[in-house]
């Protein structure tokens, strides 16, 4: 899993924590929102707990492609 679809926004998995109560804590860092800096681009980044169930979803449509 690279990316995920998540908050209206498509961001990029940094890191996979904890799994607890059926949610698993991410590190992500946006695809498309961010701020242009002296030395380049930095994307918002964020760590949420996702459903479980999101991230099957989305490893599924990736193994059937």
């Amino acid at each position: 899993m690279s990316t995920i679809e998540y908050d209206e926004d498509i961001w990029r998995v940094l890191g996979v924590g904890a799994n607890r109560d059926g949610q698993t804590l991410l590190h992500l860092a946006s695809t498309t929102r961010g701020r242009q800096q002296k030395n380049g681009w930095y994307p918002i980044q964020i760590c949420s707990w996702i459903d479980n169930d999101l991230i099957e979803t989305v490893v599924n449509q990736r193994n059937s492609k």
